[in-house]
């Protein structure tokens, strides 16, 4: 869908921003809003591993067409962006960057107390990376087909063509390079987030991201006691299948429209941080209060026990040695 396809009741505006982190640029976001004056909910909308934001345009009209301010940004290296893809490291970064440009854009637009987020396949991947990695930021998100873990993708071999990218990308094979797969794995910081309203989506047959990436990930969450984390399985016969796309291909996935956006659209569960705990840092992790790198967060696991209660804020290593910049 081309900006000239844009309902005339909502407005398009492609914004040019650089990363926060480490200066690349120029990257590229699509806005969509309804320009009614009224604080919307700010919603990252994420295309997948090989595509660019105009996939996922008709999925920015239809959400900015409920009460949704849309930031539809080109990952690095995809579209118009610069740069390399790098695998959910940090592009998941170049997402908070696009979002809060928006923000300072259209201040008037936009609720900056209720950031949520929706992506398919690759982008499903990115969800469940700003969830984990910026913990006390999402309200809600929904994650369509997307990957908890890229190692274990890599090991399913559901896209040999992905798997070719992820070794461009990461530097080689799990087994070549294991800290840099642990470095963009969700489901090993899966406990870093207990209050964002999570949905997942996918269809039992599912080949491309095969459904244990997100089975293994909603029974963590279950083993943790979390109860933030839906899911909404399809199968033949249903009404509404999952598939593997975008809702330009595949009309059926805009039924699940009904089923996350009521959360986006929520006021946000309360999320403080509480004053002592401990977090997994999966390359790096921020958190409304302390961030703490990985060296250059592209490479790296470790879980680390932190207390801000006294004079001086205190992060330590638990179990391991790395080096953090707090």
């Amino acid at each position: 869908m081309s900006s000239r396809r844009i309902p005339k009741n909502l407005v398009f505006r492609t914004v040019k921003y650089r990363s926060s982190i480490d200066g690349l640029g120029p990257l590229y976001a699509d806005l969509i809003y309804r320009p009614d004056g009224r604080p919307k909910p700010l919603t990252a909308v994420l295309h997948g591993f090989h595509c660019t934001r105009g996939h996922v345009t008709p999925d920015g009209v239809a959400l900015a067409r409920r009460g949704l301010f849309c930031v539809m940004p080109d990952m690095r290296g995809h579209g118009d962006s610069a740069g390399q893809h790098d695998c959910g490291a940090l592009q998941i970064c170049d997402i908070v960057d696009a979002l809060g440009h928006a923000a300072r854009r259209v201040p008037g637009e936009i609720d900056r107390r209720n950031v949520n987020a929706v992506g398919y396949s690759g982008g499903g991947a990115n969800v469940l990376s700003l969830m984990t990695k910026f913990p006390d930021l999402l309200n809600a998100g929904a994650s369509f087909f997307g990957v908890s873990d890229y190692e274990i993708w890599y090991r399913t071999n559901g896209r040999p063509d992905c798997n070719r990218t992820m070794e461009r990308a990461i530097g080689g094979t799990p087994e070549q390079v294991p800290e840099r797969y642990a470095a963009r794995s969700s489901l090993r910081a899966i406990a870093n987030n207990s209050h964002t309203r999570l949905h997942l989506f996918w269809d039992r047959e599912e080949t491309a991201c095969p459904p244990l990436l997100n089975e293994w990930f909603l029974a963590a969450a279950q083993r943790l006691g979390h109860d933030n984390v839906r899911a909404f399985v399809s199968q033949p016969g249903d009404k509404s299948r999952w598939i593997h796309g975008y809702r330009a291909d595949h009309p059926g996935l805009a039924a699940a429209d009904d089923l996350f956006v009521p959360a986006f659209l929520a006021s946000p569960r309360p999320k403080p941080r509480p004053d002592k705990g401990e977090l997994d840092v999966c390359g790096y992790v921020v958190t409304s209060r302390f961030a703490v790198w990985l060296g250059d967060g592209k490479s790296g696991h470790v879980r680390i026990r932190y207390n801000l209660a006294g004079r001086r804020p205190v992060v330590e290593c638990v179990g391991g040695l790395a080096l953090m910049e707090f």
